[in-house]
């Protein structure tokens, strides 16, 4: 999570956000919390930025019933990023398929059993002064 604190992520279909680092106990600023209202459960956004390393990063933020979860949005196979279609994060090098939802795993690389990788990881989600935090 470190070097995601460094760059700047933008929403894919939304306003650009950046993220910043302004509090390391709280991690990195993602969006406007008032951004995410109109969000309807099921409904995700892509932020993607390129860390200091030029390696391309991701975070996948999804509103589900219990609340809003962020992924990262690199495949746990080859680490390649992910491509959201509707309610699937899709790896395109490998076919690898994730629920958006919660991460999980629902066909690994080349169509194998979905317990041959383990599950997008996931960002700890913090709200304070109107902002949503990730770490």
């Amino acid at each position: 999570m470190g070097a995601i604190l460094m760059t700047s992520l933008l929403a894919v279909a939304e306003a650009s956000t950046s993220i910043t680092k302004s509090d390391d106990a709280l991690g990195a600023k993602l969006t406007k919390s008032s951004a995410l209202k109109a969000m309807k459960v099921g409904q995700s956004l892509v932020y993607r930025g390129v860390e200091p390393s030029h390696k391309t990063i991701e975070v996948i933020l999804t509103k589900t019933k219990s609340g809003l979860i962020a992924l990262d949005g690199t495949c746990t196979s080859k680490g390649e990023v992910v491509t959201l279609k509707r309610t699937q994060l899709i790896c395109v090098s490998q076919g690898s398929v994730y629920q958006a939802s919660s991460g999980a795993v629902v066909l690994g690389p080349n169509g194998s059993s979905k317990d041959s990788i383990p599950p997008l990881n996931r960002y700890t989600i913090t709200e304070k002064s109107g902002w949503i935090w990730i770490k």
